[in-house]
């Protein structure tokens, strides 16, 4: 694995069918893999009808729709910083990214500004908090966004939100395709990763693992 690469892309791409066991040594190999909410692992990523789904999450707001571009777990107080990705079955639905450097080469002086200075509120069912798109934790700075849960509560997150939208839905994504067997690791603090639309690609499962 390179992880000069993943440092310098967001992204890096392996092609390989690894087992669940060689996965948690990849994650492993990365930093301390982090539980995903409901306690599992390696969690099992699958298209759902809004009414089957966990209030408040994408799926539950966006069904079989494209999900908009966003950080996982940006409604933690640290976002995980890596998300390993590979696929349980064949699947023509893409998923999608962006990269940091992507979003602030559309950027104009008073855009860093506001960059700077937005504070989103985050309110889920246990837990709210004010925090920033730009936030130091140790000797790295991590970008997190999600429209679903981040509110901007200053006028430079008001701001910065409008030109978010109108960046993140002009810029040319980055497409992953699942029609082979392959692991994926994104770097969640320097980029954002959505998803294509579901059409009759129902069978969709991801294998999900949070690193710090």
């Amino acid at each position: 694995m390179d992880i000069k690469q993943l440092k310098e892309k967001g992204w890096i791409e392996i092609n390989n069918n690894l087992s669940d066991k060689e996965l948690v040594l990849l994650a492993e190999s990365l930093g301390e893999i982090l539980p995903h909410p409901n306690g599992k692992i390696i969690d099992i990523v699958f298209p759902k009808q809004s009414e089957q789904a966990i209030q408040n999450s994408l799926s539950h707001k966006f069904g079989f729709n494209s999900f908009p571009l966003h950080s996982d777990t940006a409604f933690w107080i640290k976002p995980a910083r890596y998300v390993l990705l590979t696929t349980e079955s064949i699947s023509q639905t893409a998923t999608t990214i962006v990269t940091l450097k992507q979003i602030t080469d559309n950027f104009n002086d008073n855009d860093y500004i506001d960059f700077e200075q937005a504070v989103y509120l985050i309110k889920v069912k246990n837990r709210t908090f004010y925090t920033k798109l730009k936030q130091q934790f140790e000797t790295d700075y991590c970008f997190r966004y999600d429209s679903l849960t981040m509110k901007p509560s200053n006028k430079s997150a008001k701001n910065i939100e409008v030109r978010l939208n109108e960046i993140l839905h002009s810029l040319n994504t980055i497409k992953i395709d699942w029609n082979s067997n392959k692991v994926v690791i994104l770097d969640n603090w320097k980029t954002l990763h959505g998803r294509d639309a579901i059409q009759e690609d129902l069978n969709r499962k991801l294998k999900r693992i949070y690193i710090q």
